[in-house]
């Protein structure tokens, strides 16, 4: 009820009011008048002027009483209307109010354009001031970004001023692109109907939905393209075993007719896939135990009677955490399964032959640890290959390693190191092992070289061969001693004397120096063996070498040319005098007793005869034949004494 009709009801109820007040100051006077007539007296008319006065005082106290009751009239008449029009009003207010806080939109407009109502949602939603709201049409030329958008908005418009009155369906719901105030766009759903002479519009924010929708419109187009960009035949069904989606890839892997996809039955087109393989019942076994078990996951690789491999993969399909289908991708792998049993095939070959070889074989990676080893390798280092594979190169014995010289060698220059290193292939390196606390070395002969990626360049482990030569080198090492030292004395014998003194005059020559060539020979030598037989005088040559060896310094050496005769090189002598205080010390410890038995006991002596490089000779035959010399003339002079040429 509008304020216009309140006002022409309460005017009403006033006239009504008036008319019954007038009608009850009347009565009485009326009443009056009609007593005092002629015709209702019993004594007849009575005189004009007491009538007059009779009706004067009705109507006086008539007014009184109808002036008294008006007001009581008036409360008593309006008091309904004005009751049922304050529920009303409170009822209005309380849908308003409603209808203010509602999270939608709602919009009240006269037919005539103007405003009359707007909850606190649509403001917000439009991002606009409650003055911006008064006409439509400013409304329009503020929120709608275009002229299209208002072409669409007078048509609904005008569409909802001819509708009929008689019309409960609403008009919509139409979709608007709006522009709010701070330069946003909303999209939104609009529904409207006429109530009278106003206008309702309900308006709702659907600009996340529809951006969700796009969001999903996206996501599937790129789903499809992906679908059909992918090398893999892909096959999408739900728990019904009904075809969801399938590419073009899957139609050429199988070579399926299309009816089949058309069909949309998994078990269809799985039955005829199924025939293709070598083993149909072992497809279809897999295929209906996959369907009984939605969340099972599966991978295998099919080979069909046409010789093609395929790698087949199965997947859950799933939503909010529950299966809603199966994925199925298949991707024809002949090539590489071919390729991979070749590999295999030569793995197993090479793994064969290393297993055999002689010489043992490691892998190692570029942390310097082994990855792989042969028996061979094994047995060489006395441990498993658990123990091997898995520890680090070097040093194996937990001790030092060695150079073939017998020098320490750095971890940076073990073989396999500098071939991971430099990729450098590293050929025939003797390398020694001395285990800690131990005297013995084990010696190898090591061969190594880098493996690197065809691909990129890089180094990626090192193979390297092991060939365990201690007992040839041992060998070795005998033959030296036979070729090149005495086998009763151990002393040097005539051949390493020649090539340590070709050596020794070329030091001396390169530094200016002096160098001396001692011949000693014992005396009375051979009275021991005739007396006491070659088994003491072997013992009593051993002696002496002995002594003879710890009076001379490291740089000087002696030899055994054979019998009771030996030559000493004396390097580095400055003087005469120093090489014969080197000598007569050399005497003095062969003059000393030997000890044969324990009351055995032998004394010898020797004679020494010196020759000097530079000032008696420069070669080195010459020097001996000259030391010779120089020693009988000690012996002719009485022995046991050093005579200079």
């Amino acid at each position: 009820m509008n304020p216009n009709q309140d006002t022409q009801l309460v005017r009403q109820i006033g006239r009504l009011s008036n008319a019954l007040a007038l009608a009850i100051a009347l009565l009485p006077a009326l009443t009056c008048g009609l007593a005092s007539y002629p015709w209702f007296s019993p004594q007849g008319p009575e005189p004009e002027s007491a009538f007059i006065f009779r009706i004067l005082s009705s109507l006086l106290l008539g007014g009184l009483l109808g002036a008294a009751l008006r007001t009581p009239l008036q409360k008593a008449l309006l008091k309904p209307s004005l009751q049922a029009q304050e529920n009303l009003r409170q009822r209005e207010a309380h849908w308003i109010k409603v209808l203010k806080y509602q999270p939608g939109g709602i919009m009240l407009f006269g037919v005539d354009g103007q405003n009359r109502f707007i909850n606190r949602s649509a403001i917000a939603m439009f991002g606009l001031l409650d003055s911006d709201t008064r006409q439509i049409n400013d409304w329009w030329a503020v929120v709608l970004p275009d002229q299209f958008q208002r072409q669409r908005a007078q048509a609904l418009w005008l569409a909802l001023i001819d509708m009929p009155t008689e019309q409960t369906e609403p008009l919509g719901p139409s979709e608007f692109c709006i522009r709010r105030r701070d330069g946003r766009t909303l999209t939104l759903d609009v529904l409207a109907t006429r109530m009278g002479d106003e206008i309702l519009f309900l308006i709702t924010d659907v600009t996340e939905r529809q951006q969700a929708l796009r969001n999903q419109q996206e996501s599937l187009s790129r789903f499809e393209a992906t679908m059909e960009g992918s090398a893999d035949g892909i096959l999408v069904a739900d728990l019904n075993g009904r075809i969801t989606s399938t590419n073009r890839r899957l139609v050429d892997l199988w070579r399926m007719p299309f009816e089949l996809i058309n069909e949309k039955q998994s078990a269809t087109l799985f039955a005829f896939i199924g025939e293709q393989t070598t083993a149909p019942a072992d497809f279809g076994l897999e295929v209906t135990r996959l369907a009984g078990e939605p969340m099972a996951f599966s991978h295998t690789v099919v080979h069909l009677k046409d010789g093609r491999v395929i790698e087949r993969s199965s997947n859950p399909q799933i939503l909010d955490g529950r299966p809603i289908g199966r994925v199925w991708t298949f991707r024809e792998q002949t090539e590489r399964w071919y390729a991979e049993q070749a590999l295999r095939q030569a793995h197993e070959f090479n793994r064969s032959v290393v297993s055999v070889l002689a010489e043992g074989v490691l892998v190692v990676g570029l942390d310097y640890r082994i990855i792989s080893c042969n028996q061979a390798a094994q047995t060489i280092f006395g441990a498993s290959k658990e123990h091997l594979v898995g520890n680090l190169i070097h040093p194996w014995a937990g001790g030092n390693v060695l150079h073939s010289d017998g020098t320490l060698m750095p971890p940076d220059n073990f073989p396999v190191m500098r071939a991971l290193q430099s990729g450098e292939s590293q050929h025939d390196q003797i390398v020694g092992l001395q285990p800690h606390g131990r005297d013995s070395i084990q010696w190898l002969t090591i061969n190594a070289s880098a493996i690197v990626d065809a691909d990129n360049g890089q180094i990626t482990a090192a193979v390297t061969s092991l060939r365990d030569i201690t007992s040839l080198r041992e060998n070795q090492r005998q033959l030296e001693e036979l070729a090149y030292y005495d086998p009763l004395t151990a002393l040097p014998n005539r051949t390493l004397l020649t090539d340590r003194l070709t050596l020794a005059l070329a030091q001396a020559r390169r530094r200016n120096q002096l160098l001396a060539v001692c011949y000693l020979d014992l005396d009375d030598f051979k009275p021991v063996n005739d007396t006491y037989g070659h088994k003491a005088g072997d013992a009593v040559l051993i002696e002496i070498a002995q002594r003879i060896k710890a009076t001379l310094r490291d740089v000087d050496t002696v030899c055994r040319l054979g019998g009771d005769e030996f030559v000493i090189l004396l390097a580095e002598v400055h003087t005469c005098t120093m090489a014969r205080e080197i000598l007569a010390r050399t005497l003095d410890s062969i003059g000393m007793p030997c000890q044969l038995a324990d009351d055995v006991q032998v004394t010898v002596s020797g004679s020494i005869g010196v020759a000097l490089y530079p000032p008696d000779a420069a070669d080195a035959d010459q020097l001996i034949r000259l030391a010779d010399q120089a020693m009988y003339r000690a012996k002719q002079a009485g022995r046991n004494r050093v005579e200079f040429f």
